[in-house]
């Protein structure tokens, strides 16, 4: 029934680009009332619109009752608290070095069921907990920043509530060193936030942190305020880089993708690597820095890079001068 849902919702755009998501609660599984349900199924949708085909997201998780909705915000609490919470990273590779150019932080919960970032984070959400588990998410990332290898940097994820949160810029500016440091926002967060987000950003700036901006290429249409805030990085959503080997439209707007980055001063970040071919598609675009499970995957604090793909894709010509 959701997918002759959002069928009908795209056959009603027309030629319109159009996206859907859903999201999905089954009774009595998932909730015990109407109320519960409903509350599962905004969890579940939550879900559905931050996934990378933003579609349909069955509810996963432990049953919502009144009982379980205080359970599910006493382990929220204690993730706040930063138990259970850990930091993984992955390495974003010098495409021309193998070398770890910075990591990505990545949140792991150790709680519960076993349910994912994605899971906690919309039942914080729901649950009016979003602020308090990201700043603990944000503070177990910089707590990262002393045994940060030397020449790399370390890459954190911040919604634009977050950005704009004075306790978030008191973090900021406890740090030594935010040359170091990469805050990364969507391109979603540029469209729905734009003149906020990026004053936030030229502060930021002046205090010497990078900006990246992901998720490039998701649809969001954010090229006036991506002209505008200038990224240290552009980081190019999976969709674009999946299967990027038997598309040349794909790898002909990645190409063009990574001449305006290098033209604005910025790199760009082929995210999603996971074959060999894709690794050979965003190399011939000279993409110079990639991010994948084909070179590294997330792990504990410092993970090394896996050069072998890298040594088996040949490097393309260099341009005449």
């Amino acid at each position: 029934m959701a997918q002759r849902l959002l069928d009908a919702v795209k056959a009603a755009a027309g030629e319109r680009e159009a996206k859907a998501a859903a999201g999905v609660a089954q009774c009595p599984q998932d909730g015990d009332d109407a109320e519960a349900l409903l509350a599962a199924a905004d969890v579940a949708l939550r879900v559905a619109k931050r996934g990378e085909e933003r579609r349909i997201s069955v509810y996963w998780g432990a049953p919502l009752t009144s009982s379980s909705t205080s359970g599910a915000r006493a382990a929220l609490e204690r993730l706040v608290r930063g138990e259970g919470l850990a930091m993984a990273v992955q390495p974003i590779v010098d495409i021309e070095t193998g070398r770890p150019h910075a990591y990505e932080a990545l949140a792991r919960f150790a709680i519960r069921g076993g349910e994912g970032p994605l899971h906690w984070f919309s039942l914080a959400d729901e649950l009016g907990m979003r602020a308090e588990l990201e700043l603990a998410c944000l503070d177990a990332a910089l707590d990262l920043m002393p045994s940060l290898p030397a020449g790399t940097r370390l890459s954190v994820n911040l919604s634009a509530p977050m950005l704009i949160d004075p306790r978030a810029e008191q973090r900021f500016a406890a740090q030594r060193d935010l040359s170091r440091l990469i805050v990364e926002v969507t391109e979603e967060t540029l469209v729905r936030h734009g003149s906020a987000v990026e004053h936030i950003v030229a502060e930021l700036r002046e205090r010497g942190t990078l900006v990246a901006v992901d998720d490039i290429g998701a649809g969001y249409s954010g090229l006036g305020q991506l002209a505008a805030l200038r990224p240290a990085y552009l980081k190019l959503d999976r969709g674009l880089v999946r299967g990027i080997d038997q598309d040349a439209a794909r790898a002909s707007l990645v190409r063009m993708l990574v001449d305006y980055a290098r033209s604005t001063g910025g790199l760009l970040v082929a995210e999603g690597v996971e074959t060999a071919a894709e690794l050979a598609e965003v190399r011939l675009a000279r993409a110079p820095l990639v991010q994948g499970y084909l070179l590294g995957r997330p792990g504990k604090p410092w993970p090394e890079v896996d050069t072998e793909p890298l040594e088996r894709t040949v490097p393309p010509v260099a341009e005449p001068a």
